[in-house]
């Protein structure tokens, strides 16, 4: 199956940097200078990034638990969940593949109102 990425102008930039023009593929063959080592580093500093800035974020907001991009990616399926977008379309906007397994961990973590509406007779006891 086809897979279709729509292509923005910060991805359009990056195509024009580092791709092949003439490649039937969005990178095609990198251009010199561009090896996967360096990519993969360059990836590796960004997450570098975005961790330093969530905690940054823990320690200004005094936070109980810290933030991770787990709880990030979490957080993000739950907005979309209770937008109403089934499994199949968040899965896809996570990363997964179709009918990844993975996709369906999320479903199985109850959301929060939920948890305190089943402990609740807890109390009642």
């Amino acid at each position: 199956r086809d897979i279709v990425i729509p292509i923005i102008p910060k991805l359009r930039e990056l195509i024009e940097k580092i791709g092949v023009k003439d490649s039937p593929f969005i990178l095609g063959h990198l251009k010199n200078g561009y090896v996967e080592k360096k990519l993969r580093s360059q990836k590796d500093w960004q997450l570098h990034k975005i961790r330093m800035g969530l905690n940054s974020i823990n320690e200004k907001l005094n936070l109980s638990v810290p933030l991770k991009i787990k709880t990030a990616r979490d957080c993000y399926n739950n907005v979309l969940k209770r937008a109403g977008w089934d499994q199949n379309t968040r899965g896809e906007m996570m990363g997964h593949s179709p009918g990844n397994i993975l996709a369906a961990h999320y479903d199985g973590v109850i959301d929060k109102e939920r948890l305190f509406e089943i402990n609740s007779c807890l109390v009642n006891l």
